[in-house]
């Protein structure tokens, strides 16, 4: 992830973004193939409303190795409710 975070020797080989205006959700998806063979993708489901600024907005993501490229990788898929605790994971590894 950090990687991808850095724009280092990764190339997005997938894009896609969906607006669902009934239930003002929008979805971004991407998956990456990384110079190693290593594929990771990654899905954002965002809320429409509003926030304050002293909140971090709630949301659903999930990166995830869709192809280790025969390479141990731990933990394989990860999943936050929010920016800030992606965040705060990225910090710690």
């Amino acid at each position: 992830m950090n990687a991808i975070k850095n724009r280092e020797k990764v190339k997005c080989i997938q894009e896609s973004r969906e607006k669902d205006d009934l239930a003002e959700v929008e979805t971004i998806s991407k998956v990456w193939l990384h110079e190693s063979g290593v594929i990771i993708s990654y899905t954002n489901e965002l809320e429409a409303m509003q926030s304050s600024a002293y909140v971090c907005p709630e949301c659903w993501i999930c990166w995830e190795v869709t192809d280790a490229a025969g390479q141990n990788i731990r933990p394989m898929k990860k999943q936050f409710h929010n920016v800030c605790q992606e965040s705060f994971w990225l910090k710690m590894k």
